[in-house]
């Protein structure tokens, strides 16, 4: 294919364009753009995820629920990975439900959700 001088020059403009509003961003961000956050003296991966942490503490003062554990690791049933869930709430009938804080669903998380609650019966919801 051959370019003329001004489609080459357009080419190069818009690399110019792309490079300037990608260094925008900065270097050390994450690749989902969350913050991480810090309550309590303890760092949570993200503002949702330190919400959802006070959310549950005020839950439990006022007697909503028994209690909660934070960063509860599940093996998976292949037994080569594990999956690590923000959240585990023992409600005040004994039941539990464990609770991922995420944006949106990835491809990844989908996979290790879909095989626990095949595998395990557990149920994991998004909030």
């Amino acid at each position: 294919m051959r370019w003329s001088e001004e489609q080459f020059a357009a080419l190069q403009a818009g690399m110019r364009a792309r490079a300037s509003t990608a260094s925008a961003v900065p270097s050390n961000s994450s690749k989902y753009r969350n913050v991480p956050t810090e309550v309590d003296g303890r760092r949570f991966a993200s503002k949702l995820e330190a919400r959802r942490y006070q959310e549950l503490q005020l839950a439990k003062a006022v007697g909503q629920i028994r209690g909660f554990a934070c960063q509860v690791s599940i093996p998976l049933p292949s037994g080569k990975r594990r999956m690590v869930l923000d959240f585990m709430v023992v409600e005040t009938d004994g039941s539990i439900r464990f609770l991922d804080a995420k944006g949106h669903a990835t491809p990844a998380w989908s996979t290790k959700r879909d095989e626990l609650e095949h595998a395990l019966g557990i149920k994991i919801e998004l909030v």
